[in-house]
Formats: C-alpha cells, structure tokens, sequence
C-alpha cells in the first residue's frame, strides 16, 4: 500500500510539474513525450533503475520463495 501510495504522489507531482512548466511557456505540451535522452544519461538511468529494484526488491529475494500450505492446514 505504502508503494502505490508514494507511486501515486511522485505521478501527481510529475504531471503537477508538467502543467506548471507549459503554462509558464517554458515547456512544450509535447517535451516530455519528445525528449530523446543521451547514451550516458540512459546508462546512468538503467544503473539506478538496477539500485532501486535492489533496494525495492532485494528483501523478497533475503525471504526466499513461499512455502505453499499443506492440505488441511
């Protein structure tokens, strides 16, 4: 609940940001969909990317698989 929670504020804000940016003319309605990104600052992305699934995930994988309940239990 907590994950979707932060994913709906951080996707609020964006938009928010987005909004604001156009209306102060600063921004095209279409950058963001337009926007090609550098190889570097892709790369630097994809590393981060790996970080936070780690961090996001990484604990599930410490658990190990689940054990599925015996008949009758």
């Amino acid at each position: 609940m907590e994950l979707g929670a932060a994913l709906w504020t951080e996707r609020r804000r964006t938009r928010t940001l987005e909004r604001v940016l156009v209306s102060a003319g600063v921004l095209a309605a279409d950058a963001v969909e337009q926007w090609v990104d550098e190889a570097t600052a892709a790369e630097a992305d994809r590393e981060e990317l790996e970080r936070w699934m780690q961090r996001l995930f990484g604990p599930l994988a410490e658990i190990g698989p689940a054990v599925p309940a015996q008949d009758g239990e």
